[in-house]
Parts: structure tokens; C-alpha cells; sequence
């Protein structure tokens, strides 16, 4: 072969490789760019989603061009500790980016290690509530079990319970109840009925369990039904197949004022839980992660989501964009805040399982 000749051939296989290279960089900045154009967040569907939607995924696609998938849960914490430990000893990614969750997983989300830390400066929490604000996790709204009761049993123009005490007194307010199958929530209105101080219903960080229980021998044979799923104190009490109940604050609201049925609510009393937003560990895009959490915790994502489903806000300053009228029919509107009890989510992330063995325990005796 001429000197030529290798001079030709090694300047195509030089062209060659260059263009080998340009193509495979180029390839590698598309999918990077594609990856960041998608973020997967696991909420909890139907309506509730929609809301999401409309109030923060759109708007953040529309600002940013990162497209978001929503995917839905049950709130299974176990769903999540599986997916984290299944990606660690793969070396893989979990499904999602961003995942809503309540208080008690996500305390013990950072226990077992499968939350990242959200770093300093990535969200602004300036405006936010205190409680709302963890180092895993950035608190996107409150929701209540509060008391509600129908208009035809107790009309205005008689007298309506305003607490919990009310609701046991089935002497001055009688008729059937309906409450939670769930020791969360119904414990602290117990303790809450028998005369416990909001302020004291944690005591050291510990229920008083024996007391709460006794509290709901009281009222436990006026109590026709127990409910699981949230629509069914509200269709209960509508169709007046029981007087009172304690019900999702949210869903009380909505049959009140949208739905115009025979309802009426009061947030005093009521036991408030938050729900986090939070990034699993092995998450694709975390970066992006951070990005959203800190738009849907602006005051103006905030004063929209309410719009749709009636709960109350994590960012204080989203009470001077909403309509005043919505702003004060929510649980965290400042003067209805100091009226509720925040659930403990340390207590229940650590008595949760022995708690809910004596609940069952006690509702079948």
C-alpha cells in the first residue's frame, strides 16, 4: 500500500471515529434531556390527582417543559420501602421522582433510610407553616377528621354541636354516629371528648391510651357504623342514616357548601395531618425533584389548589391570594389553625402497630 493510500485510509477512519463520537455525545445529551423532561409523581388518583393536576402539575409543565406522570397509590408505605430496597441491591431507579405522603411514612421513610435529604436552599420555606417544613420532606396541604352532623336531625334554629363533647352527649343530641376504623384520629377526639386540653392530648409525646379507650366505651353503642372509606360518612349522614359523624373535614366542606346537601361542619376539635412531598432515594431525576417540590410550595399553587379540593394550604402567604371567603373555610387559616390538635406523626410511626392490634381487638369484643 502507497503512503498515500494509509494517508487516505487513516483520515476516513479518523472522519469515521469523530463522527462515531459527535454521534454518540449527541445521543447521550438527548437522553439526559430527555430524562430531565420527565417527572414521575406518586399521589393518590381519582379526584385528588385531578386537583394536582390543575393546580401544580400543569402549570409546572407549562413553566418549566419537565412533563410530568402522575402514577397513584393507597398510601402503602410498604410499596415504597420495597421499591427503595429493590433499586439499592439492583443498582436501578425507582419508578418514581416525587411521591405524597402522610406524616407517619414519612417519619418512617427517614428511619429506614429510603428518603433523600432535601438540601439546603432547594426549596424556599420562608412562608410555610412550621410543621410542614422536615428535612425530608416539604408539607403540600392539611386535612382534618372533623365533626359534622345533619341539618335535618339538628337545625340552626335549635341547637348544633360544636364539639366532640357534643357528639358523646347522646342524651341532649341523640341518634346514631358514624367514626373512623382507624385508632389515628379516634383516639384524640376520645381524649378530646372526656375533657382533655388540646394542648395535652400528647402528653410527653405518648397518648393516654387507657383513657382514650374508656372514653369510647361511652360512646361505642351509638356508633352504628365504622367507616374505611371517606365518602361514606358523608353519604351516611346526607341520607340521614346517622346524625353525626367524624369525617374527612374536606369532604364535609364540599357536601356543605358544593354539594348543598343536609350537612353542616365545624373545623373546632378537629385533628389535623399533613400531607409531604418527598424524593425516594434512587430517584432518575432528583434535581428536577427539588424544582417541582419548591413550585407547588409557591403561595400562588397553594391559593389554587383549594379551589378544587377544600384543603387547607402549607404556605401562609396563600391566604392573601384566594378569595377571603374560601381562605376562612379552611383548617389552616390562621385563627381556625389554634383550634385543631396536629396529629403526632412520631407517636403513631412508633405505637401504630400496637395501637391498631387493640383497636381491632376492642371493636370485635
Amino acid at each position: 500500500m502507497t503512503k498515500s493510500k494509509i494517508t487516505y485510509l487513516a483520515v476516513l477512519i479518523a472522519v469515521f471515529v469523530g463522527v462515531g463520537v459527535w454521534m454518540t455525545s449527541d445521543q447521550e445529551s438527548t437522553e439526559g434531556k430527555q430524562g430531565r423532561q420527565e417527572l414521575v409523581v406518586l399521589s393518590y388518583g381519582g379526584a385528588f390527582a385531578k386537583a394536582q393536576r390543575a393546580a401544580y402539575f400543569e402549570p409546572f409543565e407549562k413553566e418549566t417543559g419537565i412533563r410530568i406522570v402522575d402514577a397513584s397509590y393507597g398510601g402503602e408505605y410498604g410499596k415504597l420501602k420495597a421499591a427503595v430496597e429493590s433499586a439499592k441491591s439492583t443498582g436501578n431507579t425507582v419508578p418514581w421522582d416525587v411521591i405524597d405522603l402522610e406524616a407517619s411514612a414519612l417519619i418512617r421513610g427517614k428511619r429506614d433510610d429510603i428518603l433523600t435529604s432535601i438540601p439546603s436552599g432547594k426549596v424556599d420555606t420562608a412562608e410555610l407553616i412550621p410543621e410542614a417544613v422536615d428535612t425530608h420532606g416539604i408539607g403540600t396541604d392539611f386535612y382534618s377528621v372533623s365533626l359534622g352532623w345533619n341539618t335535618g336531625a339538628f337545625p340552626s334554629s335549635g341547637p348544633q354541636p360544636t364539639s366532640w363533647k357534643d357528639f358523646w352527649d347522646v342524651g341532649r343530641f341523640p341518634g346514631p354516629r358514624t367514626m373512623k376504623k382507624d385508632p389515628r384520629f379516634t383516639l384524640e377526639i376520645a381524649l378530646l371528648a372526656d375533657g382533655v386540653l388540646p394542648d395535652q392530648v400528647y402528653m410527653n409525646g405518648s397518648l393516654d391510651v387507657d383513657r382514650a379507650f374508656k372514653s369510647l366505651e361511652k360512646i361505642k353503642p351509638h356508633i352504628s357504623v365504622w367507616w374505611s372509606s371517606g365518602q361514606q360518612p358523608i353519604q351516611l349522614l346526607s341520607d340521614g342514616e346517622v346524625v353525626m359523624a367524624a369525617a374527612f373535614g374536606a369532604r364535609l366542606n364540599n357536601a356543605q357548601y358544593k354539594d348543598k346537601k343536609p350537612v353542616a361542619m365545624t373545623w373546632k376539635g378537629g385533628i389535623l395531618d399533613i400531607e409531604y412531598w418527598a424524593v425516594p432515594k434512587y430517584a432518575r431525576n432528583p434535581e428536577a425533584a427539588f424544582e417541582f417540590i419548591d413550585f407547588a410550595s409557591r403561595a400562588d399553587r397553594q391559593a389554587q389548589f383549594p379551589e378544587f379540593i377544600p384543603l387547607g394550604p402549607a404556605n401562609k402567604k396563600a391566604f392573601e391570594i384566594m378569595p377571603e371567603a374560601l381562605a376562612k373555610n379552611l383548617n389552616t387559616y390562621p385563627t381556625t389553625f389554634k383550634t385543631q390538635v396536629v396529629l403526632s406523626a412520631e407517636y403513631w410511626a412508633d405505637n401504630e402497630k400496637e395501637v391498631l392490634e387493640r383497636f381491632n381487638r376492642w371493636l370485635g369484643q
